[in-house]
């Protein structure tokens, strides 16, 4: 029995010169999109990286730690610019939103002056202290929390 033939496909001038994949994508375009969430996660975690390092030179601690440089802060966070300056307030908010969250889940209300504190503490503090629904109650409950929050709104 004889196989019915296969008709290729004519070729258009316009993509004589380019290898198409089984879909008809031209390769060359087909690579960048993949690769488009692999550098976006890359960006994403690059950009949490400077709001980290950045935060850590806040020195932000605990009211019975002592007092902080608010003059130091305004320094920090006026002296942001351009890119990092859209970095840090999106990832601040990104940060912000997500411990609000958590919060809301946990049933305590979120003020901007606990969630703020949190985030000033640094990377380790806010990833353990968001963990735990008891850490945050007695953040919130046992007046440790200063208010970072607005001096990000001030100065940024």
């Amino acid at each position: 029995m004889k196989q019915p033939a296969v008709k290729k496909p004519t070729e258009s001038p316009s993509r004589s010169n380019v290898e198409m994949d089984d879909v008809g994508t031209p390769p060359q375009l087909a690579v960048p999109v993949a690769r488009q969430p692999i550098e976006m996660a890359l960006a994403e975690e690059t950009n949490r990286q400077s709001f980290w390092k950045i935060i850590e030179t806040i020195r932000w601690r605990n009211v019975s730690d002592g007092e902080i440089d608010e003059e130091l802060v305004a320094r920090k966070l006026g002296r942001l610019r351009g890119d990092m300056r859209g970095v840090f307030l999106r990832t601040y908010h990104m940060f912000y939103e997500r411990l609000s969250e958590l919060m809301r889940g946990y049933g305590i209300d979120p003020s901007d002056v606990v969630v703020s504190h949190v985030i000033g503490l640094g990377r380790t503090a806010f990833e353990t202290i968001s963990t735990s629904e008891s850490l945050i109650l007695f953040m919130a409950e046992n007046g440790e929390c200063r208010d970072l929050h607005q001096l990000v709104m001030r100065y940024t």
